[in-house]
Formats: C-alpha cells, structure tokens, sequence
C-alpha cells in the first residue's frame, strides 16, 4: 500500500477536479515592478462529459483573467475569454501565445520557488485550488512568454 502514496508524493505538478487533470501549473518569473503577471498549465477533461471553465481568481492579484493571444493578419492581439469548453478526452494547453491566465495588480513581487494560489471555476459549480510555481522565464516548453 505504500507504492500509491510514494507514487501521489512523486506528482506534485498535478491537481485533480471532478474529471479535469491539471498539469504543470506556473507562473513565469517577472521583474518586481511588473503589474501583469501569466499563468499556465495543462488542462484535460478525463470525466465523461464536456466540462467549463468560466472563470480563475488569484491570491495576491486584484483581478486573474482567461486570456487568449492570437495572430491576425501579421498583428499579435490579446481578448478576454467567457469559457473554455473541455470535451471528454480532450486536452487544452495554456501557453505563450495562445490560452493564458492574465494575473493583473500584484500585492507584491513574486520570488522564484513561491507558489501561487489558483482557483478554477467551472459551470457546475465545482472549484479547482491550483498551485502555480513561480519558475525563471524558460521554463519547459512554454518558453518565451513573461509577464
């Protein structure tokens, strides 16, 4: 019995809510005098039925925001977003230069190796606490995106 509680000990870059899998949460290191900060992580819906997220909140932030980057026509634009829908299976990834949490008015600068408390709201009703790891810029694949 010891194996599944070396094996959950050995996962701590993934939370689980009722059906939604979230992986590698961070955010990415910003100068201390920055008011934008970003989020991101890896969201998949391992339920059977379509799952919403509709909004995130922040500690520390006066307001967190679902945010999408985009390139149109040679122009980078940046929109809020109401809902990412999660099809049963599916996996949607927040990443520089698409999906993103936008963390906006930061209490105070953030320090490599702090945690930032996330929270996942979905149509139901069900709430998510994330915790994002404040990494260097660089990180793993989501390179090149600060805040």
């Amino acid at each position: 019995m010891r194996f599944p509680v070396i094996a959950a000990l050995l996962l701590p870059a993934t939370a689980f809510a009722d059906g939604i899998r979230v992986e590698d949460p961070f955010v990415p290191l910003a100068p201390p005098t920055a008011r934008v900060h970003a989020a991101y992580m890896t969201l998949t819906n391992d339920g059977a039925a379509e799952r919403q997220l509709v909004s995130i909140s922040a500690d520390g932030y006066a307001m967190a925001h679902l945010h999408l980057s985009e390139e149109k026509d040679g122009v980078a634009t940046m929109s809020s977003v109401d809902l990412i829908a999660l099809a049963p299976g599916q996996t949607v990834n927040f990443e520089p230069g698409g999906l993103h949490i936008m963390l906006m008015g930061p209490e105070n600068p953030l320090a490599e190796g702090e945690t930032v408390s996330l929270t996942l709201e979905f149509a139901n009703g069900e709430t998510e606490a994330v915790d994002a790891m404040v990494m260097p810029l660089g990180h793993g694949a989501h390179e090149g995106h600060g805040s």
